[in-house]
């Protein structure tokens, strides 16, 4: 069970955070889900750091954090959410081994729903600039995927069908078809939802964690 900050706990599938020793001892390169205990890796000599309690630094090279082949099924709805500071611009934070999934810089978020691939270029109420933290968030619900920044609803994009998480595996900081896109600063906590938290869901969410990383 997760017994981390006062954050919503229904529907959690991953909850990896470097400052938990539940997650990550400090020593090693093995780091657990606190939901079901499976291993992530610390790859290439990704290193936690004392920042915010303890985050990983990636170098925009090569190094990153590898999850196993997940077996979550087939979803019709989801939430990603994760708090970053990128360095360096048009790199990629958070994405999957089949590249059906991903979060480019602060532009866009790639996804796959029915079987069919989108991206979607979201609006932007305010820019979160290099070198500072942001909390980044994305939902599907069947209808449509929302994007939510420092728990801002930034917009929606209408897509359709079941999403299947079952022949991919996640990849934090170094996307799967190349590293140009290498990601280039510190991360923080990281979550899956099997279904689209509301607006309330992710405020609570980020009130719980942001006097961490802000």
């Amino acid at each position: 069970m997760y017994t981390g900050p006062d954050i919503v706990t229904d529907g959690l599938l991953i909850a990896l955070d470097a400052g938990s020793e539940r997650s990550y001892s400090g020593s090693g390169t093995s780091v657990s889900n606190i939901i079901d205990n499976s291993a992530y890796t610390l790859t290439n000599g990704l290193v936690k750091v004392s920042d915010k309690s303890g985050t990983w630094d990636f170098d925009g090279v090569d190094d990153y954090l590898q999850g196993p082949t997940n077996s979550f099924g087939t979803l019709s709805g989801y939430t990603i959410a994760f708090w970053c500071r990128r360095d360096a611009e048009s790199r990629m934070y958070i994405g999957t081994s089949n590249n059906y999934f991903y979060w480019y810089g602060d532009h866009s978020w790639k996804y796959r729903t029915g079987g069919s691939n989108g991206e979607y270029y979201y609006p932007k109420s305010v820019s979160i600039p290099a070198g500072t933290w942001g909390y980044y968030v994305a939902t599907y619900d069947g209808t449509n995927t929302k994007i939510y920044r420092q728990s801002v609803y930034e917009g929606a994009k209408s897509t359709t069908g079941t999403v299947d998480f079952d022949a991919t595996a996640f990849r934090f900081g170094w996307f799967s078809a190349g590293s140009s896109f290498s990601f280039n600063g510190l991360g923080g906590n990281i979550y899956l939802y099997n279904r689209a938290l509301t607006q309330e869901e992710i405020t609570q969410n980020y009130n719980a964690q942001k006097s961490r990383f802000l």
